[in-house]
């Protein structure tokens, strides 16, 4: 009945189309433009392949055009901070000493309290911006659990939230609760009718 379909829901979509009643015009492929952009794109497939050399050296030249300060998170950074940090380095030396110890990432000498990498001043609201943005702006709970994988510093919580409650395109598309009102008590019926 419907020629050689595939399978049922190929023929549910056959049936729901009909209802419209489609009429099926072939074009040529080479009229086709919009379907065969990407099919179609010029390439010179006799140009040579590049060597893993050079792709490495291409690699590396990008890696250091990239600026360092725009991925808050790179050890590099991380840890010049940790250093030019005097607050820090008195926190360590007091009491505090046993909340705190230091752990090698990427050959770079990184200030963690308990477990969790601790983050200098100058990066905390980086971290927190960075994290938002390509989480695709998460909530509150969401954030904190992601950076807390990771990272610590005091007030965590509190910096999270600020920041999602002053993010503009939060405030503007995130679903809000409204709490409504009680609603009026009903009146009794009267009944007008004959005994």
């Amino acid at each position: 009945m419907y020629g050689n379909l595939s399978n049922d829901r190929i023929a549910r979509w056959r049936l729901l189309l009909e209802e419209y009643g489609p009429m099926y015009v072939h074009i040529k492929g080479a009229d086709n433009i919009v379907a065969n952009a990407l099919s179609r794109m010029e390439a010179n497939f006799d140009a040579p392949v590049p060597s893993a050399a050079s792709t490495t050296e291409m690699a590396n030249a990008f890696s250091k055009e990239k600026d360092e300060s725009f991925f808050p998170m790179t050890p590099k950074l991380i840890a010049k901070c940790h250093k030019e940090d005097k607050k820090l380095a008195k926190k360590i030396s007091s009491n505090a000493k046993m909340a705190y110890s230091v752990k090698t990432v990427e050959g770079l000498d990184l200030i963690q309290h308990q477990g969790k990498i601790y983050a200098p001043n100058a990066f905390q609201r980086r971290i927190v911006a960075w994290y938002h943005k390509y989480l695709v702006h998460p909530g509150q709970t969401c954030l904190e659990a992601t950076i807390r994988a990771i990272f610590t510093w005091p007030n965590l919580r509190a910096h999270i939230h600020k920041f999602c409650r002053t993010c503009k395109k939060c405030q503007l598309s995130k679903k809000q609760r409204k709490k409504y009102g009680h609603l009026h008590l009903r009146k009794p019926k009267q009944c007008h009718g004959s005994v």
